[in-house]
């Protein structure tokens, strides 16, 4: 947050043209608290806790979902800047995962023990599991087919 900000209009209005998902600030300056002033600005930060892991929700600002400070105290709802984490990672694994699927990939298959050891039968490709019986209900949602159960 900039220093330059100093009031619940031009923070609401930042937000608004920004859409950002987390605000760094310092808790105290000279000037002004800064928390109480994010506080006032932001209805749901008022009374925010996270002390269970619950996520930051806004319904004015839907994008932003953290507070991270650089004092030292611990303040309820922010993460402190030398202790956070953001679960947010730089290199996502769902390209590299979507690329290696196809329809001729094993999906189901049915497995027995017997004298022998396990046994590996009925393998099934992707493309023909939703044929089956016992997923004929998956194949009817997927298709947005009504059913009763």
């Amino acid at each position: 947050m900039d220093t330059s900000i100093s009031n619940v209009a031009d923070i609401r209005s930042s937000l608004t043209a920004s859409q950002c998902k987390a605000i760094f600030f310092e808790p105290q300056t000279e000037s002004q608290d800064n928390l109480l002033l994010l506080r006032k600005s932001i209805p749901e930060f008022f009374d925010y806790d996270d002390e269970h892991g619950q996520s930051f929700h806004s319904k004015h600002w839907p994008k932003l979902q953290y507070f991270i400070h650089t004092g030292f105290d611990v303040e309820m709802g922010a993460l402190n800047y030398k202790h956070m984490f953001l679960h947010n990672p730089s290199v996502s694994a769902i390209p590299s995962l979507v690329a290696s699927l196809s329809d001729d990939l094993p999906l189901y298959a049915t497995i027995k023990s017997s004298n022998k050891g396990v046994e590996v039968s009925n393998v099934l490709p992707q493309s023909k599991v939703l044929d089956q019986k016992a997923w004929s209900f998956v194949s009817k949602i997927l298709n947005k087919q009504y059913f009763e159960v």
